[in-house]
């Protein structure tokens, strides 16, 4: 299993647990008040976003198949989010949510044309290049929401613990965070392992 693999499945399983978890409560992220705690927010918009890659984009594979296709399709568009958030750009709501259908719909409109001959790669530079490809458009409505990075303030007022691309851009740090942790141990357990076998071997020599 390669590197890129793994990180999903590590992801995959870590976002089951998180949804099993949390409250059940539904929540609509789009219109979350104050009141709306982070986690719910998130499983919220985790559901919107599987929901809009069903039904938006072309799927011709079986059911499991389809099932983690979509998960993946997910963390990509995640990282699209992340790159908003990195520039300063805090949007929510609506404006946001356009902005994930736009580029589905950019998607399974090139699919239904017959353009995509292979998925997945197509897809990831899709997602990749959007922003940079929309940045000025983006910065500009970003502007007019008030929700720049220097008026931060104002965008946790509105939403409790921050817009949507600054929960995704802490969830994605801690998953890395959690895993930089999982992999030190892992080290310190092989030193440690390394150490108690050079010890057995000293009274052999």
């Amino acid at each position: 299993m390669n590197s890129l693999e793994s990180f999903l499945d590590e992801r995959e399983e870590h976002s089951k647990k998180a949804e099993a978890e949390a409250p059940k409560a539904k929540v609509d992220w789009m219109l979350a008040g104050p009141k709306a705690k982070p986690e719910e927010r998130l499983i919220a918009f985790d559901h919107w976003v599987c929901e809009q890659l069903e039904k938006r984009l072309v799927w011709t594979q079986g059911d499991a198949t389809k099932e983690r296709r979509i998960f993946q399709c997910r963390v990509e568009l995640e990282h699209m989010l992340t790159q908003l958030y990195s520039r300063g750009w805090l949007l929510d709501g609506k404006r946001l949510a356009n902005h994930v259908t736009t580029v589905l719909d950019a998607v399974g409109k090139a699919q239904r044309a017959g353009q995509v001959k292979d998925f997945w790669p197509y897809f990831k530079a899709a997602v990749s290049r959007y922003v940079g490809a929309n940045s000025e458009e983006i910065q500009a409505e970003s502007r007019r929401a008030g929700n720049m990075m220097g008026n931060l303030l104002g965008a946790l007022v509105v939403t409790r613990g921050g817009t949507m691309t600054e929960l995704i851009a802490t969830r994605r740090s801690e998953i890395v965070e959690e895993k930089t942790l999982r992999q030190k141990i892992s080290a310190a357990r092989a030193v440690q392992a390394s150490s108690k076998a050079d010890a057995a071997q000293l009274p052999l020599l």
